[in-house]
């Protein structure tokens, strides 16, 4: 079976997006022919060894993102009728992504999947036509909608969306592959956080509590830079790692004492990927209590869940750095129920979306 592969992708980020979108594409891989059709406008990265793919947004500075999105649109629609696809795959649903799949699934009258790993909707007259009216439109006409997480399709429910047919495909992760119990922890106490560098002002508020408990303390952010926190650029205790390659990001989660998930935007995400790269890794996890950090950590079981403000945040991380047993007593109940995620059921569910398509 071929697959078109549509997504809004930046490759040089940490970003969860990216994350699971190369994993859905990997796992499809395997049994399909996948071809990746990349309709990010601001994307500056090549497309990663292993993906089979084009980027499609033309990208002079001179070119607004609109222009860009409508160029990537009209390119996808025409490029992918030199293919023989039998289905057309919307990574997400949220940006222009949908919208420039459905038009070339209907151009092509082949089915269309369109997954939903967000709760974000839309500003703006552009945002209100493409990701409200445009995209209600298209996730109650689309073949199948795969759901990162059963909270998604709770959300969708308050605004009419009843699709034909739905599947919940949790991010599966290689359980093993950030466990590096040889890897020695740091000398001196590290928080550690890798992601996008928006919504951080509570992790960065949060660490100068901290730095006053633990004056020699670290905090390092991969996925960000100190540009875009001009404000915390000059502390010395906060390392703006910017993008990290994948095994040093591995080694730098090892010796951390603790990983943190400090978003407080209740829009963000279905569930974040980086849980499950800390929960594999066995590291005691802090977290704000917005529902979907909640949906796999519970405070006091397998992490600390605290509310969504920085002061909360800094006693949240001030309470597993003064007591080892419960840090550690946190991170091995965060790996042992990590072992539900597994690459192998995230396959189990990706074939059952492959099979509604071709059995009805």
């Amino acid at each position: 079976m071929e697959i078109g592969f549509i997504g809004s992708l930046d490759f040089g980020t940490h970003s969860g997006a990216r994350t699971r979108a190369t994993r859905i594409y990997s796992l499809l891989s395997d049994h399909h022919d996948v071809t990746f059709l990349n309709v990010n406008t601001v994307n500056e990265s090549p497309i990663p060894e292993g993906i089979a793919g084009r980027d499609l947004a033309l990208q002079p500075e001179w070119l607004p993102h609109t222009g860009r999105e409508l160029i990537a649109g009209y390119r996808a629609v025409t490029i992918a009728s030199k293919y023989d696809f039998d289905i057309v795959w919307a990574y997400n649903s949220f940006q222009h992504t949908p919208l420039i799949s459905y038009a070339t699934a209907r151009y092509l009258d082949v089915p269309l999947v369109v997954g939903v790993n967000d709760h974000r909707h839309g500003q703006g007259l552009k945002g209100t036509l493409i990701n409200e009216i445009a995209r209600s439109y298209i996730l109650n006409h689309t073949d199948v909608l795969v759901f990162e997480s059963d909270t998604l399709h709770r959300n969708l429910d308050q605004y009419g969306i009843t699709p034909r047919q739905s599947v919940v495909v949790p991010t599966g992760i290689n359980i093993d592959e950030y466990y590096r119990p040889h890897v020695p922890l740091a000398e001196d106490p590290v928080v550690f956080y890798v992601g996008r560098d928006k919504d951080l002002d509570l992790l960065l508020d949060a660490a100068s509590i901290v730095q006053k408990d633990y004056p020699n303390v670290t905090f390092r952010l991969a996925g960000v830079d100190a540009d875009a926190h001009p404000k915390y650029a000059n502390k010395s205790f906060i390392d703006f790692l910017g993008f990290v390659p994948e095994e040093d990001l591995q080694t730098e989660m090892s010796r951390a004492h603790v990983c943190t998930v400090p978003y407080r935007n209740a829009d963000t995400a279905g569930r974040p990927v980086k849980i499950l790269e800390y929960m594999s890794a066995a590291k005691c996890i802090v977290a704000t209590d917005l529902l979907f950090n909640t949906q796999m950590l519970s405070d006091g079981k397998n992490a600390v869940v605290a509310d969504a403000d920085y002061e909360s945040f800094a006693e949240g991380i001030l309470t597993v750095l003064s007591d080892s047993d419960k840090r550690d007593h946190l991170a091995n109940q965060a790996r042992e129920e990590v072992q539900a995620y597994s690459l192998e059921q995230m396959k189990k569910n990706l074939d059952e979306v492959i099979r509604l398509l071709t059995e009805g």
